[in-house]
């Protein structure tokens, strides 16, 4: 019986093409399905009374809910009690709520409550003797999966820049970058448009926290923390959803760091600096350790941006504007996006490691209530380098290793109207009366101009029965493929008008 179930537990593991590289969980839980796979598997919950009709997220969140007092009580009720608050997101909002940022981050969350909330606690040198059952959660083992999954299983620094879909390109001017990259509203590399930033030599850890360690930056878990405690916990954080410092005031807070970079040439419209200090959100400073970064999005206010590299790998995954991300469900309106609950989640289940075939990236998955070959665009950001990010691409970065970078949105010529027509569905639509009011005012026409050269644009893209849907109801459209005469039609492969 025993040769049988392994050879189970192998077959399962050959099938499962998903990363597998993490490392045991360190309170011994295992799978759902392991259970049904050991022929001597004991099930813990039998003794867990009332609360083994709950669902575990569901018991996570009731814990959630307890002080640290009650919390702690609550570990010695049972072990498998003590399994479930070891869980380090209990720990990690108990040190959130309390400290509000204030704390130095030592080894893990529950250490480091401990550690803050009484300075002269000695730390036990071993875990406790305590012998604990095997306890099987999917959800439990999950997170630890995604907590323990090295990023190289998506690639490091060594990989080739060959293995990049987005292309690379150096020396690019403004009129080339227009054509190739910006009106068709593609995405690309760019290599040497940073070369001169005193921001590539200042802006390395080191640096950064010896010039602003005690200046307090915000952190996307609704905190500010100093920079000097910030980057102590990027260095040594292993967990699902690490903290990331996702500043767009850091040049009010360090005015020195908004003078170490220059927006390239490439990108100097944006007609949202019309707005001055009125202007949304448009450039953040962004630092974090490895696992961190951003789930699919598309830029706010459908806004173009570009993306710099000062220190560290970035993954870049893009899908274009017409194809939703597996995995990830917009609003009709698109003001919000329900995604997997981590970045490193979505890697895991929808995007295929560094080790399968070249091929294997190309998964088929149903999108719409349809099924598609998805194969999304991809690169390393490296430092030194910058991205174009084109408005209206879903876009989701993953840290393979700490770092620091810079990033800016910007709204053109080639996207203000889609940055106009966004804006008009938001709840408040003040932005948009004040934007298109003064953009009038500076640029008065313009508005006008790009809406007809739009509508001309895509008469010109009309299918085939649109146009005749166009000629039956009397309307002069001629598209370039097909040409309407009286009460007829032919085709024009010359493309030669009639």
């Amino acid at each position: 019986m025993n040769h049988i179930v392994q050879k189970r537990k192998r077959d399962a593991l050959k099938k499962n093409n998903a990363c597998d590289f993490y490392s045991p969980h360190p309170y011994g839980v295992e799978p759902q399905g392991n259970f049904y796979l050991q022929a001597d598997a004991q099930n813990p919950r039998k003794d867990f009374g009332f609360f083994s009709a709950l669902e575990d997220h569901t018991i996570l969140a009731l814990l959630d809910q307890l002080d640290v007092v009650d919390l702690v009580k609550m570990s010695v009720v049972c072990k498998i009690f003590y399994i479930f608050c070891q869980e380090e997101d209990l720990w990690k909002a108990l040190a959130l709520h309390h400290f509000n940022g204030n704390f130095t981050f030592r080894d893990n969350w529950h250490t480091t409550f401990i550690i803050n909330y009484n300075a002269n606690f000695v730390l036990p040198t071993s875990k406790p003797n305590i012998t604990l059952p095997t306890l099987y959660s999917d959800f439990l083992f999950h997170i630890w999966r995604c907590a323990s999954t090295p990023t190289t299983a998506w690639g490091n620094h060594l990989d080739p820049i060959e293995n990049d879909t987005i292309p690379r390109i150096t020396g690019l001017d403004v009129n080339e970058f227009r054509e190739k990259y910006l009106i068709p509203n593609k995405p690309v590399i760019l290599t040497q448009v940073m070369k001169d930033w005193p921001a590539l030599k200042e802006w390395t850890p080191e640096k950064l926290v010896e010039n602003y360690g005690d200046k307090e930056f915000y952190i996307n878990s609704g905190v500010h923390m100093k920079l000097k405690s910030f980057m102590n916990y990027t260095q040594t954080v292993q967990e699902e959803m690490p903290m990331y410092l996702f500043d767009h005031d850091f040049g009010i807070t360090a005015p020195k760091l908004g003078e170490d970079y220059k927006v390239p040439e490439l990108f100097g419209e944006d007609f949202f600096s019309l707005l001055g200090e009125s202007r949304p959100s448009y450039r953040w400073l962004l630092i974090g350790p490895a696992r961190a970064g951003a789930s699919f999005h598309k830029d706010p206010n459908f806004t173009s941006a570009w993306n710099g590299v000062l220190s560290g790998y970035k993954k870049w995954v893009m899908y274009p504007p017409s194809f939703t991300p597996p995995g990830v469900f917009p609003s009709d309106d698109g003001l919000e996006v329900a995604t997997p609950s981590s970045i490193m989640e979505w890697f895991i289940n929808f995007f295929s490691n560094r080790e399968s075939s070249s091929s294997s990236s190309k998964k088929k998955v149903k999108n719409q209530n349809k099924e598609h070959d998805v194969k999304p665009l991809e690169c390393i950001l490296r430092p030194g380098e910058m991205i174009f990010v084109p408005c209206g691409w879903w876009h989701s970065v993953l840290n393979l290793t700490p770092s620091i970078a810079v990033t800016q949105n910007f709204c053109n010529t080639q996207n203000v109207l889609n940055v106009i027509d966004f804006l008009k569905v938001k709840l408040k639509k003040d932005l948009y009366q004040t934007f298109t009011s003064k953009l009038e005012e500076v640029y008065p026409g313009l508005l006008s101009k790009l809406t007809k050269e739009k509508q001309e644009s895509e008469k010109r893209k009309m299918s085939f029965w649109q146009t005749l849907k166009a000629e039956k109801e009397n309307t002069s459209v001629v598209s370039s493929d097909v040409v309407p005469t009286a009460g007829k039609f032919k085709f024009n492969f010359t493309g030669n008008k009639p």
